[in-house]
């Protein structure tokens, strides 16, 4: 994405990679992940071995439930 896109400002392209990010994390499902996105797979994680995580994983793209 980076090598294909022309950004105007480092700003532009800060923004650009911030909102790709949100949307990899909160939206694209991942087939290594049991077909669950990587936001999606840290929380069970938790729910399944909460010793492990300090805080909690929250869902900030959309409300969690």
């Amino acid at each position: 994405m980076i090598k294909s896109t022309y950004f105007a400002s480092a700003e532009e392209m800060e923004t650009t990679l911030k909102r790709y990010l949100i949307t990899y994390n909160h939206h694209v499902i991942q087939r290594n992940l049991g077909h669950l996105t990587p936001i999606q797979s840290m929380k069970q994680w938790q729910l399944d071995k909460p010793d492990l995580f300090k805080k909690k994983v929250y869902n900030h793209a959309v409300l969690d439930t």
